[in-house]
């Protein structure tokens, strides 16, 4: 939707910068007089004997973008076409907060079935994900592991975490199976010093493995 979005505005500029040049043209055809009152065309057909420069200018300026009945001249770089293009386009806009990352996109003034406004959701829509999965807590293991998870936990909201997996007493706990070859494990936590027991412990192959408030056993290592 960017990529659309980017090749649309680079097609408005295409188009602006011809629906100037030609207005440049109308301009001089307007206010420069060679002949009277008007620059007449020479060996022009009939019907366009009393237009005269700018009058063609204006109405070549003036086509459709498109074939209209009972008009069989377009013009695909003139105003016409510039406004359809701008219109199907729209005008993004996107709102910052203090570190200068993007909180939120909207497309004012612009059709809803317009291009930025389908960014503009998008864009709303990824920051949203984000946000949600920010504060989401999960389990993340190593690829190709067949974890088999058992217990429970409560999901407690925090102001700086976002959510939290809150574990209270022994009935709230994850039990992990079929992880192997565990090299390393890595969590943020709070733990009270009045409280005691294990937050942490592995049954098989990492002997005096739990760690808590005072202390972590012999076979782990503290990570600055």
């Amino acid at each position: 939707m960017q990529h659309e979005y980017d090749g649309k505005l680079a097609e408005i500029a295409s188009i602006r910068e011809q629906v100037y040049a030609d207005w440049y043209k109308y301009m001089l055809a307007t206010y420069t007089h060679n002949v009277g009152d008007k620059r007449i065309l020479k060996n022009k057909p009939p019907k366009l004997a009393n237009r005269s420069d700018s009058d063609l200018i204006q109405a070549f300026i003036e086509l459709p973008a498109e074939k209209e009945p009972n008009k069989n001249s377009v013009n695909e770089y003139g105003r016409r076409a510039l406004n359809e293009e701008i219109e199907a386009a729209g005008v993004l806009s996107l709102t910052k907060d203090d570190r200068e990352e993007i909180v939120s996109a909207s497309a004012p003034y612009s059709e809803s079935t317009s291009i930025a406004a389908q960014l503009a959701q998008s864009i709303n829509d990824l920051i949203a994900n984000i946000e949600r999965f920010n504060k989401e807590s999960r389990l993340m293991a190593p690829n190709n592991s067949q974890l088999t998870v058992e217990g429970s936990c409560t999901l407690a909201a925090d102001a700086v975490a976002g959510n939290c997996l809150e574990f209270k007493g022994t009935q709230n706990y994850f039990k992990v199976s079929g992880l192997s070859n565990v090299q390393a494990i890595s969590m943020w936590v709070k733990i009270p010093d009045v409280r005691g027991g294990y937050l942490l412990d592995a049954r098989n192959h990492l002997a005096n493995s739990g760690f808590a408030a005072n202390g972590i056993g012999e076979n782990w290592e503290k990570s600055s």
